[in-house]
């Protein structure tokens, strides 16, 4: 895992070799350091996702945020503070859904960031069937989504625990130890629920 994390950082290494990456924490284009290319905080605690890196999307993203005073600074890494600023004191005036119904359809590149249990109602995944439920379940599904083969969901899931004899007997675990062993779980478990 540790190989293939490495392998995913080539494009920064890149840009160190060319001068183009600072080694410090929030000071680069991709890192939360620049104003367009971040995460920020609404009116009702929620986050959105900006990812305007391109300049057009930039141009109406400060349009759609009502600053076209930092229009042609977008790279002027002096003025991130203050954009940052800017930024964040505007977005904090709308709840996340208000922002995300203001920028639907545009190319500003700014979207709601949603939690684990609200993305599978998001439209754009339910639409995709991103997600799937299987047993009761809720997983994401087989991915790619592909039209001609779709790939079949994993029948009888197990949940965490279940089934535990048949899955360490075959590794020499013997099964009355293995039975002893569930059995004073979940003695301690309803202790542990008084």
């Amino acid at each position: 895992m540790a190989a293939g994390v490495a392998l995913m950082m080539t494009m920064m290494y890149a840009l160190i070799a060319e001068g183009q990456w600072v080694d410090a924490r929030a000071r680069n284009v991709l890192d939360g350091g620049a104003p367009f290319y971040r995460t920020y905080r609404c009116a009702d605690g929620e986050r959105v996702a900006v990812g305007a890196i391109e300049p057009q999307f930039y141009g109406l993203l400060v349009q759609g945020l009502g600053l076209p005073e930092v229009a042609g600074e977008q790279l002027d890494v002096e003025r991130w503070p203050a954009h940052h600023a800017a930024f964040d004191a505007r977005f904090a005036t709308r709840s996340r859904d208000e922002w995300a119904e203001h920028f639907h359809g545009s190319d500003a590149c700014v979207t709601s960031v949603l939690s684990m249990l609200e993305a599978p109602a998001h439209p754009h995944l339910e639409k995709r069937c991103t997600f799937t439920t299987g047993d009761g379940v809720l997983q994401p599904a087989a991915a790619p989504c592909l039209s001609r083969t779709p790939a079949a969901g994993r029948p009888n899931q197990l949940r965490p625990g279940q089934d535990v004899v048949s899955v360490l007997t075959p590794w020499g675990v013997d099964e009355h130890d293995t039975r002893r062993l569930i059995d004073a779980r979940e003695r301690s478990s309803r202790l542990e629920a008084r």
